[in-house]
């Protein structure tokens, strides 16, 4: 299974909550998770040691050879050969297991599971393409001509844009899916994406669980309080909020004008709210570079508003992220893992999306039964957000308390699915 880098407090939750419910299921097993970094690589350990601190008998593996970017440019390009030979010669793969840690595991594996995450989508406005099909599909390829199952565990699916080389990527993502052993979404609205894009047929039973980060427990209050102290915020006296622009990167860059016109209308949300309720908004960093998209919506709002408005920095741990926003009266959040965090300390939640970020955010709250607080961004309303969010802050106690029976029930079925599905020992 797979670990991402040291930056994004989603990524790590993930995989520590996949981890934790594989223990669960099976707890005896032993795991290996996959960096996608070479070993050599600062964020090789950066993200290794946030998982050995969590779990010192985890084995932690570097990236693929193919994926590496270790060595000089002859050896890359050696090591790119032989492994793409190897797809198409088993005998050459195999002996290549011999030389690799991350091959040998492969080979060694019970089974292979890409671990969750919105990493199977194709559009033309979002950028990093190679690094889906480089990181993401070939290590799922490999593991099928090992002979070893794989799964696909609580994706979200989606955008499907197969503008140009349509015929061949269609198929392609269809060869992964198809010859999964176990498929799971994390939201029922990708199951809409594959279904708009594959039949049932082409791509099997799909089952939805739930996020493996609604698998983490405890919270970090010292540092929150440090935090909220800082800012001068009181406990449930503040509307916690984060953004996600995506300005700038190449991951899922926005058009600078689109960019502009959803920040005008979260600026514009922002002052209304302020205006209305004289409550501040605290604007929390899931990643570093939120923080010029909060500065940025913060340049739309007028003065007198912006100063009730806080960015409080770059939390760099869920822990973190969960206990600042325990403290919160609700979450306006663009991040999905952030709306998580909220629903774990029983935070109520409105979400906002757009297309180019998937289904994700609205899928999760269409499956709590809150479809109503899904909000898309390129047709929402400010007002009526705000209408939205008083009302959330109104009714919090009621909402929490179903929205919790809610997630313990989906839980239970994930518990059930993943038991069932991976099939793997029980010693």
């Amino acid at each position: 299974m797979y670990v991402w880098g040291n930056v994004n407090a989603g990524d790590k939750a993930i995989t520590k909550g996949t981890v934790t419910s594989l223990r669960h299921c099976y707890p005896h097993s032993e795991i290996s998770v996959v960096s996608m970094f070479p070993r050599t690589s600062a964020q090789f350990e950066a993200s290794s040691n946030y998982i050995r601190n969590q779990f010192p008998d985890i084995t932690v593996l570097p990236s693929l050879p193919l994926v590496s970017r270790d060595g000089s440019l002859f050896i890359r390009a050696l090591r790119t050969v032989l492994l793409a030979c190897g797809l198409f010669c088993t005998p050459l793969l195999k002996r290549l297991c011999r030389s690799s840690p991350l091959l040998f595991a492969f080979e060694q594996a019970d089974m292979v599971l890409l671990n969750a995450g919105h990493l199977l989508f194709w559009s033309d406005r979002m950028g990093q393409k190679r690094r889906i099909l480089r990181s993401f599909i070939l290590p799922l390829v490999v593991a099928r001509r090992l002979g070893k199952p794989y799964g696909l565990h609580a994706q979200s699916f989606g955008p499907f844009e197969f503008s140009q080389g349509g015929y061949v990527l269609r198929r392609l993502f269809h060869y992964v899916l198809s010859k999964a052993d176990y498929v799971s979404v994390r939201d029922s609205r990708s199951l809409t994406e594959l279904e708009a894009c594959f039949t049932r047929r082409e791509i099997g039973r799909i089952a939805v669980v739930l996020d493996p980060a609604f698998y983490l427990g405890g919270r970090d209050e010292s540092a929150a309080s440090a935090i909220l102290q800082n800012h001068g915020l009181e406990r449930n006296g503040f509307l916690a909020m984060t953004v996600r622009l995506s300005r700038r990167g190449s991951y899922d860059r926005l058009p600078a004008e689109v960019a502009a016109s959803y920040a005008t209308k979260v600026g514009e949300f922002v002052s209304l709210w302020v205006s209305r309720t004289s409550m501040p908004v605290a604007f929390v960093c899931q990643v570093p570079r939120d923080h010029e998209d909060a500065a940025f919506i913060l340049s739309m709002v007028p003065s007198e508003c912006r100063e009730k408005c806080h960015i409080l920095g770059y939390a760099n741990s869920p822990e973190m992220l969960i206990g600042l926003y325990a403290n919160a009266c609700a979450l306006v959040g663009m991040r999905f893992h952030s709306l998580v965090f909220a629903l774990l300390s029983a935070v109520p939640v409105l979400g906002l999306h757009y297309y180019d970020l998937g289904p994700k955010i609205d899928g999760l709250l269409r499956d709590i039964g809150c479809g109503e607080l899904s909000f898309s961004i390129e047709d929402v309303d400010p007002e009526a957000l705000v209408d939205a969010a008083s009302g959330v802050v109104a009714s919090r106690g009621v909402l929490s308390a179903s929205i919790g029976k809610r997630l313990a029930k989906l839980r239970r079925r994930s518990e059930r699915v993943l038991r069932s599905a991976l099939a793997l020992p029980v010693w």
